[in-house]
């Protein structure tokens, strides 16, 4: 029973503050990249927040990363990112650097001269590597059985229906599989499936992620079939270079949201 006065303003469940609800919370829009005057895409709200989850403190908090767990994400080379933890974006701060980007150069213009983001930078902030294989993959078509399939190999369940759009994963179902916890016998198995969904989390709602947040793109799971060798590939330039067509395609007038990782200019312009 509801034990709420009826005095006291009712508050948002996303940021509990007063004078909006979560369906159309600046600060949730905040939070996941949006600008604040963009319409909430549809299905936004379907999951938890991802970006809580792949933050160091909350994850470490809300989903208990088991150790074995923790030793696979670092073999991979993503534990700077998921140490780094979430920070809330400037959005005066990108806006402004928004305006100043020149796709011509991929740099900024500043009145001090110019500057940009290289895959040194990357490689400081978050310890991604910018040598070796470049992330591709092949652009298959599966039916979602097939697709389903697959997830029951690398994540250790198979989604519903509902969770695919095309070649796509909405991420609230990988959010979902961490409710589950990792008993202490789990096999060595097991831990590789629950590492996979972490990285799938970091890789599409934080690094290379679309303007959604909320979906990952089927191609990576199969580069993350052995976490020994996943490290490496160069993630960092695949990092950069999203970060750039993101920063380019955000010059267009027409366009009225910017993908991730927008976090990395961020981190890098207080460097």
């Amino acid at each position: 029973m509801d034990e709420r006065d009826p005095d006291e303003p009712r508050r948002c469940r996303n940021c509990h503050q007063t004078g909006h609800n979560r369906r159309n919370c600046p600060n949730y829009r905040y939070l996941l990249g949006i600008m604040a005057d963009t319409p909430i895409p549809a299905g936004l709200h379907s999951g938890p927040n991802v970006h809580d989850i792949i933050s160091a403190g909350t994850a470490h908090r809300h989903t208990s990363i088991p150790d074995r767990v923790c030793r696979y994400i670092a073999l991979t080379g993503f534990e700077g990112v998921l140490e780094s933890g979430y920070q809330m974006v400037d959005h005066s701060l990108i806006t402004s650097l928004v305006e100043r980007w020149r796709p011509e150069t991929h740099t900024f213009h500043l009145p001090v001269g110019e500057a940009t983001v290289t895959l040194q930078d990357v490689e400081m902030l978050w310890g991604l590597h910018i040598d070796g294989p470049p992330v591709i993959g092949i652009d298959t078509y599966r039916s979602i059985q097939e697709w389903g399939a697959i997830c029951e190999e690398f994540i250790g369940f198979s989604p519903a229906v509902g969770y695919f759009d095309g070649q796509r994963l909405k991420l609230g179902c990988l959010a979902r599989g961490l409710d589950t916890k990792l008993s202490p016998d789990a096999s060595d198995v097991e831990c590789r499936q629950r590492a996979r969904i972490y990285l799938l989390l970091i890789l599409g709602g934080y690094l290379l992620s679309d303007k959604s947040s909320n979906k990952v793109s089927l191609l990576y799971p199969p580069l993350l079939r052995d976490l020994k060798t996943v490290g490496q590939h160069s993630w960092g330039s695949a990092c950069l270079a999203t970060l750039y067509r993101s920063l380019c395609d955000a010059t267009n007038l027409a366009k009225s949201a910017i993908a991730d990782p927008l976090v990395l200019l961020q981190v890098h312009c207080t460097q």
